[in-house]
């Protein structure tokens, strides 16, 4: 079974199944999709992970039948910080990569998954919109409430839509997106809401992990409402003025690293590979819907920044490289803190940026074709 289910990088002792499963699916499918030259045994990987969520997995029992485990300590479900509770949006999450396997080989209890855990999703929904953060699966009753990820439903039900359209779901996922933009948006309160991170006061840890799904759909649907795509290129702003260096005279870098990078959360302050192609995908989108060069510049410019921090055995570095001695930041902290294993590079940030830059090399070659296609004309 491959090792980057149990563990999110070597040496440390938790996984995160619903940000790990669908990342190396993503990377995977995006190899093939690019006609990479290990096609075959990337579609094998790519279904071992899946094969795996669909036989490990919680009861059909409880409040939340079936769903995917959020945490993994030691080798058993759950633990760490979230105890019993799972991150109930992660599930979606993982759900859309369920969709994306499904499309490829057509085995349909990959599907039937994904439909499964957006029909659950939906009966937690908050009355303003929103959704809780974290669920006891066997009491329903919320252990954490604010999640300003819902980003993670809503893509979801886009990417069942073509495989049948439901209503319920529908609606929901409008409502979803009426919070976003008119709380989150409105606070710009976009805690972080990862497995590892524990309840925080508002605006003490933030991220650009939810509002950068939003940017994404805003420009995907920007003929819905005239209010989007200023929306898109406003939270872009945000994401940038808040978590994204642009080189080395940066002086909150904990690391002399070349930008564009982006940091992951407040309460992990560190230019991270995975985030920075989170980045790329929003400013691909942003591009498409607005033509404007300079979100294709900075896309090609952070393309660049993760492939200068790559290692000579392919690794990406998940913690940034110092651009003279090559060493990371947390190598020149007195200690690591504990439970981070030497702050080894992660899997599922090294398969974000495999993914990114993927995405971002057919976007430029279906865009050269295009040129091409005129031209000849």
């Amino acid at each position: 079974m491959p090792v980057w289910i149990w563990a999110v990088t070597p040496g440390y002792n938790l996984g995160y199944p619903c940000i790990t499963i669908n990342h190396l699916t993503w990377a995977f499918l995006a190899h093939i999709e690019n006609k990479g030259p290990y096609s075959d045994n990337a579609l094998r990987l790519a279904r071992a992970g899946a094969d795996w969520g669909l036989k490990n997995r919680k009861p059909n029992s409880g409040a939340l039948p079936l769903f995917p485990y959020s945490t993994i300590t030691m080798g058993q479900f759950g633990g760490h910080l979230e105890g019993n509770a799972v991150n109930l949006l992660r599930a979606s999450w993982l759900a859309v990569s369920y969709v994306d396997i499904y499309k490829v080989t057509g085995y349909k209890p990959y599907l039937d998954y994904a439909l499964h855990i957006a029909d659950t999703t939906v009966q937690f929904q908050n009355p303003d919109g929103g959704f809780p953060y974290r669920i006891d699966p066997n009491t329903a009753v919320p252990v954490e409430l604010y999640n300003p990820n819902a980003m993670e439903f809503v893509e979801l039900v886009e990417k069942l839509e073509p495989y049948g359209f439901d209503a319920r779901r529908a609606m929901a996922a409008q409502r979803a997106v009426d919070w976003l933009l008119n709380y989150v948006c409105g606070t710009m309160n976009w805690k972080a809401s990862f497995e590892d991170i524990g309840q925080t006061q508002y605006f003490n840890n933030l991220s650009q992990m939810g509002a950068q799904a939003l940017i994404r759909y805003l420009c995907r649907h920007k003929e819905r409402d005239p209010s989007y795509l200023p929306t898109a290129r406003k939270l872009n702003r945000w994401v940038e003025d808040q978590f994204v260096s642009f080189g080395v005279e940066n002086e909150a870098l904990p690391v002399r690293d070349k930008g564009p990078l982006v940091f992951e959360q407040f309460l992990c302050w560190w230019p991270m590979e995975g985030h920075t192609a989170n980045w790329i995908t929003t400013l691909i989108e942003l591009h498409k819907a607005t033509g404007d060069k300079q979100y294709l510049d900075k896309a090609m410019a952070a393309a660049n920044a993760i492939c200068y921090d790559q290692y000579p055995d392919g690794q990406f570095s998940t913690f940034g490289r110092d651009f003279e001695t090559g060493k990371t930041g947390v190598e020149n902290l007195p200690e690591n803190p504990p439970g981070f294993a030497g702050y080894h590079n992660w899997y599922n940030a090294n398969a974000s940026a495999d993914w990114g830059l993927y995405k971002l090399t057919l976007y430029t070659n279906s865009k050269s074709k295009i040129k091409k296609q005129i031209a000849n004309k």
